[in-house]
């Protein structure tokens, strides 16, 4: 009996011992995850897991870890075993970030059913992660739809990549290319991400790399080099782990004499003090000559979004949600020669993590598009740059399949140069079409019983333009009345969606149909012909025949705007055939059957935003046909 308790002592005390260490290596896991010192955190949560692989808080932070350090294979792994350890629903995210996983893995099919399951068991769809989910899906079927295009792509050679992380490429002629590395540095306390840091470098014949002295700092990170257009202007980022994560200043140094004078931070609009700053890229933009640049400063968008700043003075200026969006835009690079900025994103619809999207100035920013396969892979794709005077030929980062690693397969990036097999400047109609279709559906939202209200007539006189203006006006009174029969907590997040509804959907709806004008004068000037398919919608207020009628209004008001569009531009197209319009006006019948038609209830049949959100209508597609007419 005495032994029987001496052998039990003995394993309840290697069990404190184990969980006590468990805890401890946990915590500094949890600590590195923190300051997104990603790899040493995935060290110690491997060390946490093998103790205790059932530990549902282990098993999660190991999934994240893996996630951030681009081990998609484990990370999906992980996220299984969590859904199926999580019986009190507790991280719900693992569904979207299993099925973001199997997007990068090329699992597309796997990935839309489990992605359509998160979208099942979230349950509000005004959240970041919900909007994540349906971009990735809009994304997964991308992929299963796009073909791989002419252009050709391959790595460079192993005197510049290497099997650490290379990136941030920016060529000089033909002969000489700059870029950052991961370099190993052993012995400096205050630096933990994975015991390297990046430094900049200089390769001229693609010879082995020589390390640029001048410009590399012990304890920082170094990267982001971009030069002016007589390089004698350089530019690029300090950053630094700490406790806030990790935190980026842009530096810029000139040349005198032929040589270079000791780099200084940018001005402080560029460089707003607690915010990240980083990826700038000189350019000469609006008739001014500056930068682009990523910040999560406030003002933006989402996360990281890309910025315009003069050299000289002046606030930056945000591109704007054409380019931003509620996630990450990243390494902007602005051709002059074919007035595109090229620019990484995570939130636009993408076949992998990050893809590439360009997007074209007139005096506005076009609808951002995605470059397509293969410059763009399932994993993620950044840092766009095409040589001076050749904007058919660059060089993009990548940790795509085939990608030198330490240790796990796409942990790290490599510089890849490609040749673009199309012209990159062109006005071709199936390209343009293609443009235009990338876009669909712009949805168009209106206000109640508008335009034209308490009629059955099927056309208005009214513009689109002038009833969105009026809806606007009608914001503030939609939050009072979405929100008044609500108190506390409730009452707040329901003026937040209404406010989210107007700013993002209403707002959005309107930019893209100007857009979609502007394409629509560019397309006109060839000898085509355009259909434009429509869909009409109506809340279920109303009698069928009533709403099929108001649907009808809407579509009108539309062809109006159109019609007057930059002083009647389009309408002679309009009256000659050239551009018809296939119309379905579904009206109720195709109405959300959970919202009111209970006239006396308002709030729920008028001001709610199930309501709102199906008073619309989508221009949901287009065809353009060549004439038989030779096109000039």
């Amino acid at each position: 009996m005495i032994r029987v308790l001496i052998i039990l002592l003995i394993t309840l005390n290697v069990q404190l011992c184990l969980s006590q260490n468990k805890q401890v290596i946990l915590t500094e896991a949890n600590y590195y995850y923190d300051i997104s010192d990603f790899y040493t955190a995935k060290y110690y949560y491997e060390q946490a897991y093998q103790l205790d692989s059932l530990d549902l808080n282990i098993v999660w932070g190991y999934a994240e870890a893996c996630r951030n350090t681009n081990n998609y294979k484990l990370a999906s792994i992980l996220y299984k075993k969590v859904i199926e350890l999580d019986k009190k629903s507790k991280f719900l995210e693992a569904y979207l970030w299993q099925g973001i996983m199997c997007k990068y893995l090329e699992e597309y099919d796997k990935a839309n059913l489990i992605l359509k399951k998160y979208i099942e068991l979230k349950l509000d769809p005004f959240s970041f992660n919900y909007k994540k989910a349906l971009v990735e899906i809009k994304g997964v079927e991308l992929a299963l739809e796009m073909t791989s295009k002419k252009d050709s792509i391959f790595p460079l050679d192993q005197n510049i990549n290497s099997k650490y992380s290379d990136f941030a490429p920016f060529p000089v002629g033909d002969s000489i290319i700059y870029f950052s590395s991961l370099t190993k540095i052993d012995g400096i306390e205050n630096e933990h991400l994975f015991m390297h840091q990046s430094k900049m470098f200089k390769s001229k014949q693609n010879e082995l790399s020589n390390e640029l002295s001048i410009f590399n700092s012990l304890n920082f990170h170094v990267g982001n080099i971009s030069f002016n257009s007589n390089y004698d202007k350089v530019y690029f980022t300090k950053c630094k782990s700490d406790e806030n994560a990790m935190s980026c200043v842009i530096f810029s140094s000139k040349k005198k004499n032929g040589v270079w004078e000791e780099p200084i931070p940018m001005r402080k609009e560029i460089n707003k003090s607690k915010t990240n700053n980083t990826h700038p890229q000189w350019a000469y933009w609006k008739g001014r000559e500056g930068i682009f640049f990523s910040s999560n400063r406030d003002g933006g968008y989402g996360n990281m979004d890309i910025w315009f700043a003069s050299d000289e003075d002046g606030e930056a200026e945000n591109l704007g949600n054409i380019i931003n969006t509620l996630g990450n835009e990243v390494t902007p690079f602005y051709c002059e020669e074919e007035k595109k900025i090229y620019f990484s994103s995570d939130f636009h619809p993408g076949i992998g993590g990050y893809d590439i999207f360009e997007s074209t100035w007139t005096s506005f920013w076009d609808k951002a598009t995605n470059i397509g396969i293969p410059l763009n892979s399932s994993h993620n794709d950044l840092y766009y740059v095409s040589k001076k005077n050749s904007p058919l030929k660059g060089y993009l980062t990548s940790n795509r399949k085939g990608s030198l690693f330490i240790d796990s397969e796409s942990c790290c990036n490599d510089i890849y140069e490609f040749k673009k097999y199309e012209k990159c400047v062109c006005k071709e109609i199936d390209s343009l079409e293609n443009k235009m279709q990338s876009q669909f559906p712009i949805a168009l939202y209106f206000d109640n019983d508008q335009p034209n209200p308490n009629s059955r007539d099927t056309i208005s006189l009214n513009n689109y333009q002038t009833t969105y203006e009026l809806y606007l006006k009608e914001k503030e009174n939609y939050i009072s009345k979405y929100s008044s029969a609500l108190v506390g907590k409730l009452k707040i997040e329901a003026k937040n969606q209404m406010k989210d509804f107007f700013n993002v959907f209403v707002k959005q709806g309107f930019l893209d149909l100007k857009i979609f004008a502007y394409q629509l004068k560019l397309a006109v000037q060839y000898n085509v012909s355009i259909q434009i398919n429509i869909k009409g919608f109506a809340s279920p207020l109303n009698d069928k025949e009533y709403n099929m009628s108001l649907a009808k209004r809407r579509i009108s008001s539309l062809k109006n705007y159109l019609r007057e569009f930059q002083d009647g531009y389009l309408s002679p197209f309009i009256d000659s055939g050239k551009i018809t319009f296939f119309e379905i006006p579904f009206g109720e019948s195709k109405a959300g059957e959970k919202i009111s038609d209970n006239p006396n209830d308002r709030t729920r049949s008028v001001f709610s935003i199930k309501a709102a959100s199906e008073r619309r209508i989508e221009i949901q597609a287009i065809s353009i046909e060549q004439d038989n007419e030779e096109v000039n």
